[in-house]
């Protein structure tokens, strides 16, 4: 049996239960890429789905879009439609810092 994790790299999810001021207790839900580094000293031979590589950044969709499935799977679908909807507003706007892996793959 294969890790949970496996079927949602490149993406990392963690969680962690985090206590309101008010006193109640929400699990708090981070959704981020996986780079070498997540994966400890053994990072270094995981360039092949690491989003640092230059190779990852060479699809025609945004991840929003390409992994839209997996998302939709880690943040249900209503999250992943104010997701998707925060992605299309955010494009129009242009790039304001190319991820270096992006310019290195260009």
């Amino acid at each position: 049996m294969k890790p949970d994790v496996c079927w949602q790299l490149p993406i990392r999810r963690s969680q962690e239960w985090v206590t309101r001021p008010d006193g109640t207790e929400i699990l708090k839900t981070t959704l981020t890429e996986y780079d070498r580094r997540g994966w400890g000293s053994g990072g270094a031979d995981l360039h092949w789905y690491c989003t640092g590589d230059p190779a990852a950044h060479v699809g025609t969709k945004q991840v929003w879009q390409s992994l839209a499935d997996e998302l939709t799977e880690l943040l249900g679908e209503k999250a992943y439609g104010e997701l998707a909807a925060m992605c299309k507003r955010r494009s129009q706007l242009g790039l304001i810092a190319v991820h270096p892996a992006t310019r290195a793959a260009q």
